[in-house]
């Protein structure tokens, strides 16, 4: 509901209480709760605190990668990779449009669109690094 009025900060708090009990987490999943919290923060215009909760999901080793993954892995991937073009890290960017293509490169037909994007994207920041360097 927070979400869905604008009030993104206390969306992210009410994430975070909901993971947490009052003697230690909730269970025993470490980042089940990043996606959300880290969707909060991206639409609170705070894209540094988005990346480290979404760094924080990619980059955490856990048990429950497969079913969590299939639900967050492709937009989290997709969303790091703008975030990160956005702020001028095209090294960053294009590791994280790399990994996404990658995951979906057989997806499905109407997904493709998404894929082709990604690609156009990480060859504009080919391009771009060429003309630097």
């Amino acid at each position: 509901l927070a979400i869905a009025e604008d009030r993104y900060l206390d969306a992210i708090a009410e994430f975070r209480e909901a993971d947490r009990l009052p003697d230690g987490p909730l269970d025993w999943c470490s980042i089940c709760a990043d996606p959300n919290i880290g969707y909060a923060f991206d639409r609170a215009n705070m894209p540094d605190s988005a990346i480290a909760a979404f760094e924080h999901f990619v980059n955490t080793p856990h048990l429950s990668r497969p079913f969590i993954d299939a639900m967050n892995l492709p937009w989290i991937l997709r969303r790091l990779g703008q975030l990160y073009e956005a702020r001028g890290d095209g090294i960053k960017a294009a590791a994280y449009y790399r990994q996404f293509i990658d995951l979906w490169k057989n997806a499905d037909a109407e997904l493709q669109t998404q894929v082709t994007e990604v690609r156009d994207r990480l060859k504009r920041l080919a391009d771009a690094e060429r003309r630097k360097g």
